[in-house]
């Protein structure tokens, strides 16, 4: 099928056109908008991108706070239980903070994603990820990646998650 044949059928109008509100579009947008459907689909994925990607100034300096504190942590605080435990209670919503001062989409979706990263993380870990890979050489990243795998840091990203979730939900 060629290029031309394509842009035609793409371009045709409906004879009873549909009618669709992009989460973006403050108006209904038909198939007839802007060249037939071919349109639709650019005006229909331009305001899903606007509607995605915003700016939440909360989250964003809850971004910030959340770092200078796993700042703080890493520097200063050597024990058992705060930095191993609590600076990974804290990175978790740090990184769910970050996702939201960015993208807008709904806090159980981000919630979840940042939990599988983490636990993807920690399972890179049980594998020796940043040796395998020669990156232990490079401090700033071996310390974010970690390099020991324990069940704990599962626990302690569970905590932080459950946090954040019941943060998001209660009215």
């Amino acid at each position: 099928m060629s290029i031309r044949l394509l842009a035609k059928i793409l371009e045709s109008p409906l004879p009873n056109p549909p009618r669709c509100v992009g989460e973006g579009a403050r108006f209904p947008v038909s198939p007839l908008y802007k060249g037939g459907l071919r349109g639709v689909y650019s005006t229909y994925a331009r305001g899903l991108l606007i509607a995605m990607f915003i700016f939440n100034k909360k989250y964003f300096y809850l971004t910030l706070i959340l770092f200078l504190i796993e700042i703080c942590i890493a520097v200063f605080v050597n024990d058992s239980f705060i930095r191993p435990f609590i600076g990974d209670v804290l990175v978790v919503i740090l990184i769910y903070c970050f996702v939201k001062a960015f993208w807008n989409i709904h806090s159980s979706i981000v919630a979840l994603s940042v939990f599988v990263f983490s636990c993807i993380i920690e399972i890179f870990q049980y594998f020796n990820f940043v040796n395998n890979l020669g990156l232990q050489k490079y401090k700033i990243l071996a310390v974010a990646l970690g390099s020991v795998f324990d069940w704990k840091d599962i626990i302690a990203y569970a905590i932080g998650i459950i946090t954040v979730l019941w943060l998001e939900n209660r009215t």
